[in-house]
């Protein structure tokens, strides 16, 4: 080992994801491996992950628990260089608790130099919770290149949630772990540091070397122009997801400023969250048309995720390679669907170079009541979609009861497939259009239809293609 060169074990201890094995393990063999574990090479593939669990220090598994939680926060603290930092506050009220208190206190002192940050089920944090990650996000804005979080929301109490907090109180005498509320004590902190004194999308804006952007959006964000303010907006970006709905013009803007770098694209199903939107006293609206046209300057982009109905959004993007499409819980016009399909009709060569394709439909048993109006002019729109990505090698479908009969049809239009997704929601196994894909070589899916028998689809399949390399039917 002595005459293993320090190039060489430093590649090795980057491989090393435990930052406690850094800190307790490789630094106590001898002084030259305590050295090497203090260097930032060393730390390059470390992750650290909060989760909920951590902030849970009530019950038989306190002690561990507690353990776990002081493990994560010590190499947060003494990291030089880490590459993913997960947060997960996943938790009824905006008090802030002892775990939770301790483990922002670590975050509040790191001076690592992060890769990646994914902050999930964040966006009811405390406020001064939030201005600690603030700070972390300002002095790591040249080192971020992946980046996911959801914005802050407003905390507002109505009834129902009032008693979904109750119930989850008296579980197990609060089983949560409410403890000592610390808010006070980590707003005077974010007080002395500073850290309060820039809005998210302010240090969204600086990350300079951000390649990989998932941002969810509340409703009740405030937008003050600040992706206006530079002309090289996030100038490192190939990857942008945008879950739920913001501020159009937040939208807009974020999408208009990196358009000519992006490579990856995922638009918000502005018709998830509908009945949200109808609590807080807001209309369900659709996506501003300005986003839409946004996207067609986009002319790098390789994959695109995106409502059924905005498909002609894809027109002049010919370099796309991937393109999801679903179709959520929302009203159909069938003059919208016709005007779709003939838009691709016309332009459909900007599909022509799709290798991967997805369709869904998210209506499910309630899908009915929203398409049977529209359902013949969206049976068009999708095989229109499946014509003009005629050259497509991979497909996933999810289709509920409503268009499980286009599966076939779909299928034809698709002659080099080669991998196959297939959620099978109805009786017809389809054998015989899937034995009818000369180059189709795997396939995988899902039996929900309790009709159909997943042993004897199996075995027909095999029957029909003995030269397909895999089926994993489940």
């Amino acid at each position: 080992m002595d005459s293993l060169p320090t190039e060489l074990l430093l590649e090795v201890f980057s491989w090393l994801q435990d930052g406690e094995t850094l800190l307790d393990g490789v630094a106590l063999v001898c002084k030259r491996w305590h050295a090497l574990s203090r260097d930032p090479q060393a730390w390059r593939g470390v992750r650290v992950e909060f989760g909920m669990w951590c902030w849970r220090w009530r019950g038989t598994e306190r002690a561990k628990r507690e353990k776990a939680a002081m493990d994560k926060a010590r190499v947060v603290l003494h990291a030089p260089v880490l590459r993913f930092l997960g947060w997960s506050w996943n938790y009824l009220g905006q008090h802030i608790n002892v775990p939770q208190a301790m483990a922002l206190s670590a975050v509040r002192r790191s001076r690592a130099a992060i890769r990646e940050i994914l902050m999930d089920g964040a966006s009811f944090m405390a406020d001064p919770a939030w201005a600690v990650f603030y700070g972390l996000l300002w002095r790591n804005r040249e080192h971020l290149t992946t980046l996911g979080l959801e914005t802050p929301q407003e905390w507002v109490e109505d009834e129902e949630e009032e008693d979904m907090f109750d119930a989850a109180v008296a579980l197990e005498e609060c089983d949560l772990a409410l403890e000592e509320d610390q808010s006070d004590k980590v707003a005077a902190w974010v007080e002395a540091d500073g850290d309060d004194s820039r809005s998210l999308l302010e240090i969204l804006a600086e990350l300079r070397r951000l390649e990989s952007l998932g941002l969810e959006m509340q409703f009740f964000l405030p937008y003050a122009a600040e992706f206006q303010v530079k002309e090289d907006l996030l100038p490192a970006l190939r990857s942008l997801e945008i879950e739920r709905e913001g501020p159009p013009q937040l939208m807009v803007d974020l999408v208009r400023g990196t358009a000519a770098r992006l490579r990856h694209l995922r638009l918000p199903d502005e018709h998830q969250l509908g009945r949200f939107l109808i609590r807080a006293g807001k209309t369900p609206r659709g996506l501003p048309p300005k986003l839409l046209e946004s996207v067609s300057h986009c002319a790098q982009l390789r994959s695109l995720a995106a409502n059924l109905m905005h498909v002609g959004c894809v027109v002049g993007l010919r370099h796309l390679r991937s393109l999801e499409l679903w179709l959520s819980h929302q009203e159909v016009q069938p003059e919208d669907a016709a005007r779709s399909t003939c838009l691709l009709a016309r332009h459909g060569e900007c599909l022509a170079g799709l290798r991967r394709l997805t369709i869904i439909t998210k209506g499910f048993a309630h899908g009915p009541q929203y398409w049977e109006a529209a359902r013949p002019a969206l049976a068009e729109l999708l095989l229109a979609v499946a014509r003009a990505a005629h050259n497509a090698t991979e497909l996933e479908i999810r289709l509920d009861e409503g268009f499980v009969d286009l599966v076939d049809q779909l299928l034809a239009c698709l002659p080099r497939l080669q991998d196959l997704f297939l959620h099978w929601a109805g009786q017809k196994d389809h054998v015989e259009a899937l034995a009818a894909l000369p180059e189709l070589r795997r396939v995988s899916g899902a039996v929900t239809h309790h009709g159909l028998s997943k042993s004897a689809l199996i075995a027909a399949l095999k029957m029909a293609r003995p030269d397909l390399e895999r089926v994993d039917i489940f």
